[in-house]
């Protein structure tokens, strides 16, 4: 933990790192989290994350990791949680694209996905899809990445790999080509 002039602020040194690891970090990890499991499960989840980080904040090693990768191992340990419902919601999208035959369904308005991409994204194991909307919607680096998933940097890239394989192949012409970057920020990978 860096140190912190106590004398600047009346919070404890520790209240005080965390607040401002809170104000730095809270909004990518809400953004990240609401395109993960929606916008309400989605504001719970970054509620869950923060208070396990401020209780766990004692075991954070800024010489193992990055604060940024350390909170988003927490935010892979609280999806995974959320994992049953995150399934249970892109199945109902996927049905409600299904059930109306239309292009884009109101599903589609309210979560920015295309259907196909969400069928696609149902459909990748765990590990995959996980790496993948880490380094993409979360805009975590290959090593941060690796980091937060405690994987070795290679699954890393194997991972996000055959997840991008899988999009080209469910999605043709949609998807972006093996060597470009799905953007980040994008709901359409």
């Amino acid at each position: 933990m860096p140190p912190v002039d106590a004398t600047s602020s009346p919070l404890p040194p520790r209240r005080q790192y965390f607040d401002e690891v809170y104000r730095a970090h809270m909004p990518t990890v809400l953004r990240y989290l609401r395109r993960r499991l929606g916008d309400a499960a989605g504001e719970d989840a970054t509620h869950d994350v923060f208070v396990r980080a401020y209780d766990r904040f004692e075991s954070f090693d800024p010489d193992r990791a990055p604060i940024i990768a350390w909170l988003y191992g927490i935010v892979a340990n609280v999806i995974a949680e959320h994992h049953r419902q995150e399934q249970r919601r892109l199945k109902a999208i996927e049905r409600a694209h299904h059930a109306d035959g239309a292009r884009t369904s109101p599903a589609h308005e309210t979560t920015g996905l295309s259907p196909a991409l969400v069928s696609v994204l149902r459909h990748l194991p765990l590990g995959d899809r996980e790496a993948l909307l880490l380094t993409v919607w979360g805009e975590l680096s290959y090593e941060e990445t690796a980091a937060a998933l405690s994987i070795p940097i290679g699954t890393v890239r194997s991972r996000v790999s055959r997840a991008r394989a899988a999009l080209a192949r469910s999605l043709g012409p949609q998807a972006p080509p093996q060597s470009s970057t799905i953007e980040k920020g994008s709901a359409h990978a």
